[in-house]
């Protein structure tokens, strides 16, 4: 007579090969299954012959601003995350580590993040991401979202946290085409002995409604500027405190168009830079 036989396989244990020596031909007699991961887009292209979804990284970075300042072991550090380059975000990704910092909280601000968009794989590295079927767009003057850490020593926060794509790459999406940007973490008041007085190109310019203005000081102090047109006509004034190192200014409200001037001053520090506004 026969005999049924009862056998539990461990397949977690086995190693299976398939060489494919020409790609460009079918393989029909092998069984696979291949499990795409991380696509937040949804656009990964499955065929490796298929070029109309070819995505195109462009040259330009999301970069995502916080202040920078000294920390004591066992404070509540509440950190605020702001862009000058965040509008029309479908999506965005990154990896954090961290070093004298573990994260125990996350606030909403110009986009909804909750717990469920952080992944803790220990208290040095920890994962961001979120995507929306809506673009989203943030001024540079409000938070995107807010981390808030426990410092577990001493240190500056320059120091402390990095953007980087040790686990999940660090890109974000933007505009109807998915545009995608790597995801870049910068410093206010990222105090250096290098810092040194320096006005920047505003960006984006040309502009319509709001552009940014970065301005590095080597000292901390009192700063004026000023917007005049070609003719030389006062049509702005804006008077603010800068910190040493990297400062950032947003710039609206100009009720004119065409090539305007911008002009800092700040003790003996004194610089010019041309923008241009269009409607």
């Amino acid at each position: 007579g026969s005999q049924a036989l009862d056998m539990d396989l461990d397949l977690s244990s086995v190693d299976y090969t398939i060489e494919i020596e020409n790609l460009q031909t079918d393989v029909l007699n092998n069984n696979m299954v291949a499990v795409k991961v991380g696509d937040v887009t949804e656009n990964a292209t499955v065929n490796i012959q298929g070029t109309e979804n070819i995505e195109v990284r462009s040259a330009k970075a999301l970069e995502l601003m916080i202040d920078n300042r000294s920390v004591k072991s066992g404070d509540r550090v509440e950190v605020d995350f702001s862009s000058a380059d965040f509008r029309e975000v479908y999506g965005y990704q990154f990896t954090m580590e961290l070093k004298g910092l573990e994260m125990t909280e996350i606030v909403s601000g110009a986009i909804e993040m909750t717990e469920g968009n952080v992944g803790m794989l220990s208290s040095e590295v920890v994962t961001v991401s979120y995507h929306n079927g809506t673009a989203k767009t943030a001024t540079a003057n409000e938070s995107v979202f807010t981390m808030v850490f426990t410092a577990t020593e001493d240190g500056q926060l320059s120091e402390m946290i990095e953007v980087t794509s040790k686990v999940t790459a660090a890109e974000a999406y933007l505009g109807e085409s998915l545009e995608i940007r790597d995801v870049v973490i910068s410093m206010r008041g990222d105090i250096t002995a290098s810092a040194e007085d320096n006005l920047y190109q505003n960006e984006p310019n040309p502009f319509k409604d709001q552009t940014m203005i970065r301005f590095e000081l080597a000292e901390a102090g009192a700063v004026v500027f000023t917007v005049t047109d070609v003719a030389g006509k006062l049509l702005k004034t804006v008077n603010t405190t800068g910190i040493k190192g990297m400062n950032i200014l947003p710039l609206d409200g100009l009720e004119t168009t065409g090539v305007l001037y911008y002009t800092i001053e700040s003790g003996e520090f004194t610089a010019t830079r041309k923008m241009i506004v269009i409607r």
